[in-house]
C-alpha cells in the first residue's frame, strides 16, 4: 500500500464494522492490520511498532492525553467535507472530518435530487441532511450519518443522526452506544450526537471508554473526542 500522505484525506478511509477486535481472531493478524492502518494514514514507518507496543501495553499514546500538544495541526477542506488532523510527536494522530455539503437549488424543500450530504436554507435556517461525520485514530475508525438545522434564532437543532460504524484496531470494543445526547443547542453548550464504547487493547489490557461527539450550535458544526 502506498503511504497516505499528512493531510490528504481519502473517503476510503471510512470504515465499514467488523466486529469486535475487526474480524481477526489473532494477535498477529490484528497488529498487520493496525500497521496497514497506521501506514495508509502517514504515520512513519519508525514510529508504527512503537505504537503497537504501547497500545498492546495499555499505554496511552499522545493523541489520547488531553494535555498533550500536537507538533503539527492543519484544518482544510478536501473532497467536500472540513478536515481538521493533529499529529503528535509520538506519531500518534487524530483526524477529523464533517461534510461540508453541496447546496440544492433555490426553492428545494427536500434535497432528493443530491444523493449524500446537501444544504438547503430557508426563512432564518440553513438545514444539513445527510451529512457524514468522521474521526480517525490509531485505534480506531468511526464515522455516522447526521442532520442539522443552523437557526437564526442563535440556536442549532440536531434532528436525527443515524448509520454509526466503527472499526477498533488491535483490540476489540463493546457496550457501544449512538444517541442524540442534547438536540437543541443552548447558550455556550452545543447540541449533541455521542457515538461512545469501551476498548480493549489485545491480551485483555482495558484502556476505558472512548467516545467521539458531533457539536452543533447555530452556525458552526464540529467533532470532539473523549
Amino acid at each position: 500500500m502506498g503511504r497516505h500522505h499528512r493531510g490528504s484525506f481519502r473517503l476510503e478511509h471510512y470504515a465499514e464494522p467488523r466486529g469486535r477486535g475487526g474480524g481477526l481472531e489473532q494477535p498477529e493478524e490484528q497488529r498487520s492490520a493496525l500497521i496497514e492502518h497506521l501506514e495508509s494514514n502517514g504515520v512513519p514507518e519508525s514510529s508504527q511498532n512503537t505504537l503497537a507496543d504501547k497500545i498492546e501495553a495499555g499505554e496511552p499514546l499522545e493523541s489520547e492525553i488531553k494535555s498533550a500538544i500536537p507538533i503539527r495541526e492543519t484544518s482544510t477542506t478536501q473532497n467536500g467535507f472540513t478536515v481538521t488532523r493533529k499529529d503528535y510527536s509520538d506519531g500518534s494522530f487524530m483526524e477529523s472530518s464533517v461534510e461540508i455539503g453541496e447546496t440544492a437549488p433555490p426553492g428545494a424543500v427536500e434535497p432528493q435530487a443530491i444523493k449524500g450530504c446537501s444544504s438547503t436554507g430557508g426563512s432564518g435556517y440553513r438545514q444539513m441532511s445527510n451529512c457524514l461525520v468522521y474521526v480517525n485514530a490509531p485505534t480506531y475508525s468511526a464515522n455516522f450519518r447526521a442532520t442539522w438545522v443552523y437557526q437564526q434564532n442563535g440556536t442549532g437543532v440536531i434532528s436525527k443522526a443515524w448509520d454509526s460504524s466503527l472499526q477498533v484496531y488491535l483490540g476489540t470494543y463493546s457496550n457501544k452506544t449512538f444517541s442524540i445526547t442534547r438536540k437543541t443547542s443552548s447558550g455556550s453548550t452545543p447540541a449533541q450526537v455521542q457515538l461512545k464504547w469501551k476498548y480493549t487493547a489485545v491480551g485483555g489490557v482495558a484502556q476505558g471508554d472512548s467516545a467521539i461527539y458531533l457539536n452543533v450550535f447555530a452556525n458552526d458544526a464540529w467533532t470532539t473526542t473523549n
